[in-house]
């Protein structure tokens, strides 16, 4: 395999590619990646590569013809395939980077400043290709990441076709997750299946892993994945499965407690007291049911603003918790979840190791599964370097709404979604963080508890009492 690159910066593609596997490779004769610079074939004794542009403005446009020289002697009177770095390019993804390879030779030019005059593209260049939509000083850095990934699939470069193929993207797919010494590190286990010495299942898990991974991760590349036999159909079922386990589960209409219940739940804190005149003498919001423990926690608690980070991140833990489950059960065990996470102090949670994760889970008192208090101990890391940056998690939330929560103006409870634009947007930005169970129906379940979002009925008295006191705009 042998890689041209026509660049004005030949020292920098040089001592990139001359390192680590590509460098070794090098080496070892396995691959060619030759720097070549475009200034060398200038006309003038300046060297100069650019002008310029006709019909004005800001800027210097690379020369046609010192490119076209540098291509006539890289291509030593041969048709080289050329491929030149540019934002009008196709998109560069893992099936180009295997065609490139089966070229066996390929030329890659490099652009700078506003860009190359037309006429050498029109005559030298036989495709562009973009590495994404976003703005760079020049095409080297394109270039080195496309010859880094098609140098890689050379035989001898890696150990063998393993590892590259069970890598992202090889198959359409994201890579599964990595994980090496120690077993725990920072109260955090490396998964059990991993440890068994069970090859088949490992294989199995890594593949439900790697299909989990791009389904929530990049939804476009899942969207045109086939399932390659029975196998992937079956992990395929168990993920939907899962899914729907982990979202709040539909509820039957007919019954007061079927109704779309809130997926979170705090208490009074100073910053949000229920005022002490407010008094619900007309008709509550109809989830709110008979039962006493769900009246007061809707007269007293839902919908009303807080900004108190830690009823936020109380809020947040028994929303992951209550994924799957019905809300009453999460808001019986409220107080033996408060005596277990350690009165929802995420300082502490955030330090959690095996030993308070197995006590966790022989604690009948609350909801034990490991994969959600795995979970609330990894959002508690991620809520506290949340809480380490300017404005905190509460100033981050609020942010999303100037501070002034949304307004739905119900009528009917069937108006009231499960999810919104905007709770897609903070689940988005919740998973990018490192939070885990925060899709987007949970995310919105959370908004309508802490107040971002006013879901009171217009009939419900609620509704114009916290639109008093705390103001609120139009969704």
């Amino acid at each position: 395999m042998r890689i041209d690159i026509m660049t004005l910066f030949p020292a920098l593609v040089s001592s990139v590619m001359g390192e680590s596997v590509i460098g070794r490779a090098q080496a070892k004769g396995l691959i060619e990646v030759r720097a070549h610079n475009i200034r060398d074939w200038a006309a003038d004794k300046h060297h100069k590569a650019d002008d310029s542009p006709y019909g004005g403005g800001r800027g210097m446009v690379m020369l046609a013809e010192p490119l076209y020289q540098c291509h006539q002697a890289v291509c030593g009177g041969e048709h080289v395939h050329t491929v030149m770095m540019s934002a009008q390019g196709a998109p560069f993804c893992q099936q180009k980077a295997r065609e490139l390879l089966s070229r066996g030779r390929f030329i890659l030019v490099c652009g700078h400043y506003e860009g190359i005059d037309q006429r050498f593209i029109d005559e030298c260049v036989d495709e562009e290709i973009s590495i994404g939509d976003f703005v760079l000083t020049g095409g080297e850095i394109p270039a080195m990441a496309v010859a880094d990934a098609v140098c890689r699939m050379v035989p001898g470069v890696l150990p063998d076709e393993a590892a590259f193929q069970d890598e992202s993207h090889w198959d359409g797919l994201l890579e599964h997750p990595q994980y090496t010494r120690p077993e725990v590190w920072h109260g955090r286990a490396v998964p059990d299946v991993l440890l068994s010495g069970h090859h088949a299942n490992i294989l199995r898990w890594r593949r439900k892993m790697s299909l989990r991974r791009t389904r929530d991760s990049r939804p476009d590349l899942f969207a045109q994945f086939v399932p390659r036999d029975k196998a992937d159909t079956k992990i395929l079922a168990e993920l939907e499965a899962e899914r729907a386990e982990e979202a709040p589960p539909p509820s039957p209409a007919g019954t007061a407690e079927a109704v779309q219940t809130p997926a979170a739940c705090q208490s009074r804190t100073p910053e949000t007291p229920a005022p002490a005149e407010f008094s619900l003498t007309g008709t509550r919001c109809p989830w709110a049911g008979s039962q006493q423990i769900y009246i007061d926690y809707h007269d007293l608690e839902w919908g009303r603003p807080v900004h108190d980070s830690r009823k936020l991140f109380e809020m947040l833990l028994l929303e992951s918790m209550q994924a799957g489950l019905s809300w009453i059960t999460i808001l019986k065990k409220r107080e033996a979840f408060r005596q277990a996470f350690d009165g929802f102090d995420p300082e502490k949670i955030a330090c959690y190791g095996e030993e308070k994760v197995a006590g966790l889970m022989q604690n009948a008192a609350i909801v034990r599964n490991r994969r959600k208090i795995d979970a609330a101990i990894g959002n508690a890391q991620a809520f506290l370097r949340m809480e380490a940056q300017p404005g905190g998690f509460d100033g981050w939330l609020w942010g999303y709404v100037d501070g002034v929560p949304l307004v739905g103006g119900w009528d009917a409870i069937e108006e009231v979604p499960a999810t919104t634009p905007l709770s897609d947007q903070i689940s988005l930005d919740l998973k990018k963080r490192g939070f885990k169970f925060v899709g987007s129906t949970i995310v919105y379940s959370f908004l309508q508890a802490v107040g971002v979002v006013n879901d009171h009925l217009t009939s419900c008295p609620a509704y114009e009492e916290i639109l008093r006191g705390f103001g609120g705009k139009p969704r």
